[in-house]
């Protein structure tokens, strides 16, 4: 018997790994019983795995009296699971081993090191009887951890960020995030009915953090509920998803200026690592909002992205005011900046929009050095991108009875090459009030000038509109009053106001 416990120990702990591909075999048994059987069956193989490690321990050392009943089911056990995975084998090897493989693949290293710590801790005769107990308890609590974390429903669904509502032109991204995996969706009420619209990419429901949904502008109004359902596990055969979602509502969004010619907007930028204190804008009486870009250093994962973008704007938009988006050149830098572009739910954050009688032309102007620089490593190609934004913005059609507003990063649009003067020969034209950008991290407000530019009809008003510095970050309100402006730069923390100005309908700048 103790050699057949050492071979079913090492059986065993193959079977374990083996079945964490064999369970997809099981999706048509999980969906006439329980959608957690083959869940309980691939416990059963693991804890049947740790048993016979310590069996085989106790063989060792001679320790045997009143272990034959729980010998004998532990072999039984390995060979029921035998029986199951050479079926598995047999029946589908051919056209189904590589997805059996690639479903294994995933945890076989961390059962790998577990058994192995099991094996050098309870079989090693060279390490004591307290360090085999040790390893035995770390080993086995890890395995448990690993299976109840990836595949059992322990941490609470919840949200990470509620909604914020990103105004990108022709369309509304409603933008939300969950504390883990899940599916998220928006409802709305149109016409009468209810209509579900889900966060997907080409027909399959996007499973992730991070949630976007793209809504006609039109249909968006009042009341709206986003919701998050917990993606427990997704397999190429089966999988689980929650049964019951997480919602949140928001009640009274609108975009709707009741005096049109008289627009008050409060403008945010470069908040970079103070994104708490962005937070503290929520107050503000405002018509929307505007954030000109740099909401971190660095955007080094999914979760920067949900923390310090999409928390901070759902928190001072409350999510029923709208906001306009300007990507800064920090947020080109990390190896998760496309989850800037999930927001956006497009390449492009070029576009125009209109907020009451007032046009918005904002200008996606990417890094602030040439593609060559030693910061990027050879990884940017803003040469080509910014080529394909100048044809983009030219395809974009002004409004020539509205008064333009400018949204940039940079006042300059980032001197790079040529871009600023195809940049310029795209938004040529227009009827420019006023420039807001950011970037500098100041209170400033002056005319626009470019020595590379030739711009015989213009120097315009230009607003840099704050940010972070020494601690402290500062935005500014903006009232747009027909050919008017008032400038009001403000901190965060203190709702101080630090510095104003205003432009009145000549052009001339006056401080206050």
């Amino acid at each position: 018997m103790e050699y057949i416990i050492y071979i079913c120990t090492a059986l065993a702990a193959l079977e374990s790994v083996m079945f964490a591909g064999f369970r997809i075999g099981f999706v048509f048994i999980d969906h006439n019983t329980k959608p957690f059987f083959s869940r309980l069956l691939w416990a059963v193989c693991i804890i049947n795995a740790v048993g016979l490690f310590a069996l085989s321990q106790r063989y060792l050392s001679g320790k045997v009296n009143g272990l034959k009943g729980l010998a004998f089911t532990a072999v039984a056990i390995t060979a029921m699971f035998l029986v199951i995975c050479s079926v598995f084998i047999i029946r589908d090897g051919k056209k189904e081993l590589k997805n059996f493989a690639l479903t294994a693949a995933p945890p076989a290293p961390f059962f790998a090191v577990c058994y192995a710590a099991l094996y050098f801790g309870l079989l090693n005769p060279l390490v004591s009887e307290a360090a085999r107990l040790s390893a035995f308890a770390i080993a086995a609590a890890s395995l448990a951890a690993v299976f109840l974390l990836r595949l059992l429903p322990v941490i609470p669904l919840k949200f990470s960020s509620p909604p914020a509502v990103f105004d990108f032109g022709e369309y509304y991204s409603v933008a939300f995030a969950s504390n883990i995996k899940s599916v998220g969706y928006l409802k709305i009420m149109t016409d009468g009915r209810e209509h579900i619209i889900y966060d997907s990419f080409a027909g399959r429901k996007r499973i992730s953090r991070l949630h976007s949904v793209k809504v006609p502008k039109e249909i968006l109004s009042g009341e709206y509920t986003t919701g998050i359902n917990r993606a427990v596990e997704y397999l190429a055969y089966g999988g689980i998803l929650g049964k019951k979602a997480k919602e949140f509502t928001v009640r009274g969004f609108s975009s709707e200026i009741k005096e049109p010619d008289r627009l008050k907007l409060c403008v945010l930028t470069d908040w970079h690592n103070l994104y708490k204190q962005a937070k503290m804008c929520a107050g503000e009486d405002c018509d929307a909002f505007v954030f000109l870009g740099d909401f971190s250093q660095g955007v080094y994962s999914e979760g920067v992205v949900i923390k310090m973008l999409l928390a901070p704007a759902a928190g001072f938009t409350k999510g029923n005011k709208p906001l306009l988006f300007v990507r800064g050149n920090h947020d080109f830098r990390g190896p998760a900046a496309e989850y800037v572009l999930e927001i956006a739910k497009t390449e492009h954050i070029s576009f125009r929009t209109v907020l009451g009688g007032y046009e918005f032309f904002v200008v996606d102007s990417g890094e602030d050095k040439p593609d060559d620089n030693y910061e990027y490593a050879g990884y940017n190609d803003f040469s080509r991108f910014r080529s394909e934004e100048a044809e983009y913005l030219k395809s974009i059609e002004p409004d020539g009875s509205m008064r333009t507003v400018l949204l940039s990063h940079s006042k300059d649009l980032l001197e790079s090459g040529d871009w600023p003067k195809r940049a310029y020969e795209a938004i040529r034209g227009k009827r420019f009030l006023l420039h807001l950008y950011g970037h500098n991290h100041a209170c400033r407000i002056g005319r626009y000038e470019n020595g590379q530019l030739d711009i015989p009809e213009q120097p315009f008003p230009c607003v840099c509109c704050g940010g972070a510095s020494d601690g402290v970050f500062t935005y500014a309100n903006i009232t747009l009053d027909g050919e008017n402006v008032s400038v009001k730069w403000k901190e965060a923390a203190t709702g101080s106001v630090v510095k104003a100005a205003e432009i009145d309908a000549n052009g001339s700048i006056k401080t206050l």
